[in-house]
């Protein structure tokens, strides 16, 4: 059963990630502000979903549909290592360190500080 809600997860995250490359953000040039945002939130949803099994208890649904299944179809680092190259390639070397820096950093900070929660 863990594989349905796997599948149900991803696909739903995929949509939602779908739909914010859609969404017209704010015109930043050739920064993939897109994708960092999609990253930051997917590592917010995962500190959440772990914070809130860890308050609340696990069961056999709650990971595999919310922490595999949608932060996993959620989250692009595919995406997020395509648009590296490119802005590489473009000779946007800037972008290219500040995507990556800003990638790391504020899904890593959003992320630990969510799932520390519970000692805060």
């Amino acid at each position: 059963m863990s594989w349905v809600f796997v599948f149900i997860g991803g696909g739903i995250g995929s949509v939602f990630r779908f739909a914010i490359s859609k969404w017209n953000m704010l015109n930043f040039g050739n920064f993939p502000v897109a994708t960092l945002f999609t990253n930051f939130l997917a590592s917010s949803c995962l500190g959440l979903i772990l914070w809130l099994g860890t308050k609340y208890g696990k069961n056999d649904w709650y990971l595999p549909l919310f922490s595999i299944g949608f932060c996993g179809g959620f989250s692009t680092f595919s995406t997020f290592s395509m648009e590296n190259i490119q802005l590489i390639q473009q000779g946007n070397y800037m972008y290219a360190f500040l995507n990556t820096a800003c990638s790391l950093i504020l899904s890593g900070l959003a992320f630990y500080l969510l799932i520390k929660l519970p000692q805060l």
